[in-house]
């Protein structure tokens, strides 16, 4: 269980990573950091014209005068009618999903499919320094179309997309701490899931027919 969490980690850092890695070149090519420069110019502009800084915190907010709150509220205010201003803000919403996912799904590919592929038994960069491998149930030899079942429909969408997703939702569509709860019951689904079958398996396990074999360390 413990060297399953190890493997976990390495993986999940080395995806972040390379999520990252991906994500900064795309940002520019998807034509993502020109829409928010553009964007923040008019938000400063505007905040300018009323004498404002509205990159503030609620805490610093709250110890401004009522004269500077209502400049504040003002400003805001103008903002949210710029027509131009909300165009922008709804793309660069719509770019941050769109690269944020596809920089997710190649990083996947890459860590969680071309290489077991490479390793022959389905081991992650994590699993092979913690000696686990993936094998299938009917122990027929671990191939590409079960690995990318593993890969994509079951470490993609439930290990790190479904969790992106809900911070999405909690970050732009002021959903409240209902995500959190989702990310919560999808952590405690899989913690159950591998406690209560016998073979240990998680959800992307049972989705895909395969186990993890942990080899006898000497």
């Amino acid at each position: 269980m413990f060297r399953r969490f190890g493997a976990f980690i390495v993986d999940l850092c080395l995806v972040i990573f390379l999520t990252v890695m991906i994500a900064l070149p795309l940002r520019g090519v998807s034509g993502y950091t020109a829409a928010s420069e553009k964007m923040d110019e008019i938000f400063n502009s505007i905040a300018a014209e009323h004498g404002v800084d509205i990159n503030i915190t609620n805490q610093q907010y709250n110890a401004l005068s009522e004269e500077e709150k209502l400049a504040v509220d003002s400003a805001l205010k103008d903002i949210s009618e710029n027509e131009e201003a909300a165009e922008l803000y709804s793309k660069t919403v719509k770019l941050t999903m769109i690269v944020t996912f596809s920089s997710l799904l190649v990083a996947v590919v890459i860590l969680d499919l071309v290489l077991p592929l490479i390793f022959k038994n389905g081991q992650t960069i994590g699993k092979k320094l913690m000696r686990l491998e993936v094998r299938r149930k009917d122990e027929a030899p671990i191939n590409f179309v079960t690995l990318l079942l593993r890969s994509i429909s079951g470490k993609f969408f439930l290990d790190y997309g479904l969790p992106v997703f809900f911070f999405f939702s909690m970050l732009y569509a002021n959903a409240g701490r209902t995500p959190l709860v989702g990310i919560m019951l999808l952590a405690v689904a899989q913690i159950v899931s591998i406690s209560v079958t016998s073979d240990r398996r998680a959800l992307h396990d049972i989705l895909a027919g395969t186990y993890v074999y942990a080899e006898r360390l000497n």
